[in-house]
């Protein structure tokens, strides 16, 4: 089955797309490389909510996931807090008015290493995304 990666470590990011293609963690923004917590490519990005609200990977141009059916990726939690954040990937209509994209909630109800893999009929849908083949980033 095609996938994409995203390793979130203790919050801290690695990712490839769906077609493969590696992402530097230094291309994410609103965190911070992480060399100690690693699964997965030898990198990743700490998110530290008190200090950014969001990390985001945009796309140079957007990209077409209509190919796949799923993405998976490996989290890290430090503690499990029972709060819960959002993964977002978005789709950007420009016809109308706010952000347009998929998402899943993800509660952090456990520590170490955890692996999701996440069929795209299982993403929530908010306001009008234009669909997995323009995909803006996430």
């Amino acid at each position: 089955m095609p996938y994409m990666i995203v390793l979130l470590i203790g919050l801290s990011i690695s990712f490839a797309s769906p077609q493969g293609k590696s992402y530097d963690a230094k291309l994410w923004r609103g965190g911070t490389l992480d060399p100690d917590v690693v699964k997965v490519s030898g990198q990743s990005l700490r998110w530290e909510h008190a200090k950014s609200s969001a990390i985001t990977l945009p796309f140079e141009r957007p990209q077409d996931w209509s190919g796949f059916s799923a993405f998976s990726f490996w989290m890290h939690s430090q503690k499990a807090t029972d709060s819960a954040f959002m993964f977002i990937v978005s789709s950007e209509n420009d016809k109308t008015d706010g952000s347009d994209y998929y998402f899943l909630r993800i509660k952090l109800d456990w520590t170490g290493w955890r692996h999701f893999l996440v069929p795209f009929r299982e993403m929530g849908i908010a306001r009008d995304p234009v669909g997995w083949h323009k995909i803006d980033g996430a």
